[in-house]
């Protein structure tokens, strides 16, 4: 392995500005047209997700859940597709946070592609939810340690129109 390739198993995060992951669109999440495959688009905002909680708190989702015994369901999401990428072009996705409630929270997705043009935009909305036991859980307030980092995000990068 190449000593100073970039280790797979992190983000590329990109920019000073709003948290951002760049990524190239693989054959495998292209449907027969050669374009993105709409599921694909809701990994590539859950990944997101998931590498910015992980920037933002320095722990992993699965760390959550075995160290904490909390965790982060998504009960809400929806895209809207403004223009196809083609399997092998990069794409950068952007993450901005409009609302924290008191154990939810809305992730805003905006994805752009080589030229600076919107292919797509998109929402989650999560919860937290503590773990009770095999198959039960309850609801739970976003940590204490966690609501600030969330808030100040939010502040320092206003959501898009």
């Amino acid at each position: 392995m190449n000593e100073n390739a970039p280790d797979p198993r992190l983000p590329n995060v990109t920019g000073t500005g709003p948290f951002t992951v760049g990524r190239l669109v693989r054959w495998g999440d292209s449907d027969p047209a050669g374009i993105i495959y709409t599921g694909a688009y809701l990994d590539y905002m859950v990944e997101t997700a998931e590498d910015f909680f992980v920037h933002l708190t320095g722990i992993h989702w699965r760390d959550m859940q075995t160290t904490r015994g909390t965790g982060t369901p998504m009960v809400h999401a929806s895209m809207d597709f403004q223009k196809p990428v083609e399997a092998g072009r990069p794409i950068s996705i952007q993450l901005f946070v409009p609302e924290v409630g008191r154990s939810s929270f809305t992730l805003q997705f905006r994805s752009l592609d080589e030229h600076g043009d919107v292919c797509f935009t998109g929402k989650l909305i999560g919860v937290f939810i503590n773990h009770d036991g095999p198959g039960r859980i309850s609801a739970a307030g976003i940590p204490d340690d966690w609501r600030p980092l969330l808030e100040d995000y939010s502040s320092s990068f206003p959501p898009i129109g």
